[in-house]
């Protein structure tokens, strides 16, 4: 029997470090760098299983779906910047260049404790 071809992943991250936001980019080198690599080592880990899932995409959809950890006000593109090395972390696990997201959708969830991130990935 062939095998069924999956073709989404969702991930749950946890929301990202303060540090990693741009309008934290005053401070210097070394204050980012340590969130940096925990956030990509930590996604790396988490999509380490679904390694070759997107073999033979040319195309993916990302969709991420930001659950805050308070009412506080924040800007959805900041957010998103601050996944970004949560999401290279993630591509180099699953052997997928990120120049095959051709769509993203950004939403904002209700508020949770400590906050998250879910992250869909779909092939197109």
């Amino acid at each position: 029997m062939p095998k069924k071809k999956i073709n989404s992943i969702t991930l749950q991250f946890p929301y990202p470090d303060r540090a990693l936001s741009p309008n934290a980019s005053k401070r210097h080198w070394r204050y980012k760098e340590p969130a940096k690599q925990a956030a990509r080592t930590e996604a790396f880990y988490m999509a380490a299983p679904f390694k070759g899932t997107f073999n033979g995409y040319d195309a993916l959809q990302m969709s991420l779906t930001i659950y805050p950890p308070d009412k506080k006000r924040r800007d959805l593109d900041n957010v998103f910047a601050s996944m970004k090395s949560a999401i290279d972390g993630m591509c180099n696990a699953i052997a997928v260049d990120d120049t095959q997201i051709r769509r993203v959708v950004l939403e904002w969830g209700g508020v949770v404790k400590n906050g998250a991130v879910e992250l869909e990935l779909k092939g197109l």
